[in-house]
């Protein structure tokens, strides 16, 4: 639960096939789980599992902007890139994290695409496309005595249309794409400064579109 206040602006140049973006937001977070003090091992020292409880009353703040840029550099080929810049801090906290920047949030990422549709001969109706994504460093734990690096990431796509040539199945669109085409190891989050889940590893998915 929170609350958000954004506020943006779109620009097109004439001349240029290509539409550009940029936005300010502030999110106020709450409702974030944080220690309960009333069930910890000084409080509560008959509980076995005292220390492990929690309450939902911590708050987080995050500030930031994105922009995004979309430009049609030929009839065939586009090029999309992304920015986004975010300042995070806890604003409250029962375990005395107020100030610190919240687990698991980049203050850089950076989204890039390219795609090549061919448009005439043997090959009209393919299209290829591929991108990269970047992560900003993020801090593991709450206290920020731990750092998660920072990580790139490749993707790929590609796709038919048989509605551009003659053909029975005009009315099909066949594509293939992949995520994280280098098989990288990545830490991509953690709960804690123990226990840590890796980004998933290369992941090939297909899909078959029709439209009337």
């Amino acid at each position: 639960m929170g609350k958000q206040i954004e506020v943006g602006a779109k620009y097109q140049p004439k001349g240029l096939n290509s539409l550009f973006t940029a936005s300010l937001f502030n999110l106020e977070r709450t409702n974030v789980t944080t220690a309960d003090n009333a069930h910890t091992c000084s409080a509560a020292p008959q509980l076995s599992d005292c220390g492990n409880f929690s309450v939902q009353t911590g708050k987080v703040r995050v500030r930031g902007v994105e922009l995004e840029g979309k430009i049609s550099l030929t009839n065939e080929l586009n090029a999309t890139i992304g920015y986004t810049y975010m300042d995070a801090r806890v604003t409250r906290s029962n375990d005395g994290y107020q100030g610190n920047i919240p687990t698991d949030t980049p203050n850089n990422m950076v989204t890039s695409w390219l795609d090549y549709r061919f448009s005439s001969g043997a090959m009209k109706g393919l299209s290829i496309g591929g991108g990269a994504r970047y992560m900003g460093r993020m801090f593991a734990d709450g206290a920020n005595a731990m750092r998660i690096p920072d990580y790139v990431l490749v993707d790929g796509m590609i796709s038919y249309d048989f509605a551009t040539v003659p053909s029975p199945w005009k009315h099909l669109k066949l594509t293939l794409s992949a995520t994280n085409l280098a098989d990288r190891k990545a830490i991509g989050g953690c709960l804690s400064s123990s226990y840590c889940d890796y980004v998933g590893r290369r992941t090939i998915s297909g899909s078959i579109g029709m439209k009337f």
